[in-house]
């Protein structure tokens, strides 16, 4: 079997340069958009944070304002019974 022989590679100095160049410039280019979705996934977090933190702080208010206002409920029916009741006293 004869098996050609394969050309030998030739490597110019100038596509090292080139490809250096271009890879350089190509980790520029992947660092840029690689800090800049990062500041993108900094920005997110912090919003869901704040929000998150807007929710739970209304959820408790809004528990407390219910609480609040039926125990000012029952103050107030509290008050009308003892009132029919000393009306029925006095008559």
């Amino acid at each position: 079997m004869n098996i050609p022989s394969l050309p030998p590679i030739k490597s110019t100095q100038n596509h090292i340069q080139s490809s250096e160049e271009h890879s350089e410039h190509g980790s520029v280019q992947n660092s840029g958009v690689t800090s800049s979705s990062l500041s993108i996934v900094k920005k997110l977090i912090l919003a869901l944070s704040i929000f998150s933190a807007i929710t739970i702080f209304l959820g408790i208010f809004y528990k407390c304002s219910l609480f609040v206002l039926r125990k000012r409920a029952q103050k107030q029916h509290l008050r009308e019974k003892l009132k029919n009741i000393k009306k029925r006293i006095n008559h």
